[in-house]
């Protein structure tokens, strides 16, 4: 006959059972969003499928700034400072949101992490007068080595991204007039060298720099401050020896944006580092090929922290209206109706990464 009562074995093994932390929830295709808050930051991860926050990992009290993924699916976070004192930190997180390793790189990672070849680049702006470009080796995560980003007058980094070939860096400088002046420099990735920066002239501001088909396009928010006809909304920066510029008009000031099938998806806020009180907020398709534009009004003072695009749905953050912030969160902007849904509510929410796109 059995005893029908568990040992004292079993009893402790439930225990353990039932106070052991819950398993992580595992998602098919992981976005992941930057939410700030001056209470707490975190890193969320949600499921692109559903559009269900899946887990929250809460990240140091100092402004998260760069915000990336990288080939092998981690999430880099540079962190620029707290209230007290300028940050030096880089955390690198799996896929699944544990943190792997903590970097202490140069001063306020804030101007982009990218990748190429086997490295990444962390774009430092340091006190804002030049800045610092550390180059990790991703497999070890150590430090290989610095470049430095110098300019006559400053430069304060502020975007950057990257093809296989090259990584651009862009930045704000001084100018002759009242008005905004940005600057862009090259660094050779198979060199590790860069050239000098070359400078975009009166009413260029970047943010956001989009590579595609071998060249960058860099979105100027700063092109309110030209006459129509003159605004050079979109630079199109094609490296060489020399390297070329050309520019592009789509609407005043495109802030974020994203690329698919030769079109060019930009959310454009021509207040944002401006000297300027405009209400309008518009979406904007530019037709690559053909050139064609098209455009898209969004409610006034409708201020989008990022752009994505999720199985070619126009996704869009937003920090939310004060007092409370209930509107605050993830939104689908629709074309064919104009309306924008909410998908995941959060109070804060800025930066966005979008799923892996699985090859065809």
């Amino acid at each position: 006959m059995h005893d029908a009562h568990p040992t004292p074995l079993v009893f402790v093994l439930v225990l353990l059972g039932a106070c052991s932390d819950p398993p992580v929830q595992t998602t098919a295709r992981p976005g992941y969003l930057l939410v700030e808050s001056d209470v707490r930051n975190t890193l969320t991860i949600f499921d692109s499928d559903s559009f269900t926050i899946t887990r929250q990992i809460k990240l140091p009290q100092s402004w998260p700034e760069s915000f990336s993924r990288d080939p092998e699916g981690r999430v880099w976070i540079g962190f620029a400072s707290d209230f007290q004192r300028n940050d030096n930190r880089v955390h690198v997180y799996s896929p699944q949101g544990d943190l792997i390793h903590e970097l202490r790189l140069c001063e306020r990672p804030e101007g982009g992490i990218v990748f190429a070849g086997d490295y990444a680049f962390v774009v430092c702006a340091n006190k804002g007068f030049s800045a610092t470009v550390a180059v990790v080796d991703r497999s070890t995560l150590t430090v290989k080595t610095s470049i430095p980003i110098t300019l006559e007058g400053d430069f304060l980094a502020i975007a950057s991204a990257a093809n296989s070939d090259t990584v651009v860096v862009a930045g704000l400088t001084s100018g002759p007039e009242e008005g905004s002046y940005a600057a862009v420099a090259l660094i050779n990735v198979s060199t590790l060298q860069a050239k000098p920066p070359l400078r975009l002239g009166y009413s260029s501001d970047i943010h956001q720099i989009l590579p595609f088909n071998e060249r960058f396009y860099l979105l100027n928010v700063g092109s309110w401050l030209m006459p129509r006809g003159e605004a050079r909304d979109v630079f199109i920066l094609t490296p060489g020896d020399p390297p070329t510029i050309e520019s592009m008009s789509v609407a005043p000031s495109p802030l974020w944006g994203a690329i698919l099938n030769d079109h060019l998806y930009t959310y454009h806020d021509p207040t944002y580092n401006q000297t300027n009180d405009d209400p309008s907020r518009m979406i904007a398709r530019t037709n690559l090929t053909t050139g064609e534009v098209e455009t898209w009004s969004l409610p006034d003072n409708w201020d989008a922290g990022d752009l994505a695009l999720i199985d070619g749905q126009i996704i869009l953050s937003f920090w939310g209206l004060p007092p409370d912030g209930t509107d605050g969160g993830l939104y689908r902007f629709d074309l064919t109706t104009s309306q924008l849904t909410l998908l995941i509510p959060s109070r804060g929410v800025s930066r966005i990464i979008p799923p892996i796109v699985s090859s065809p």
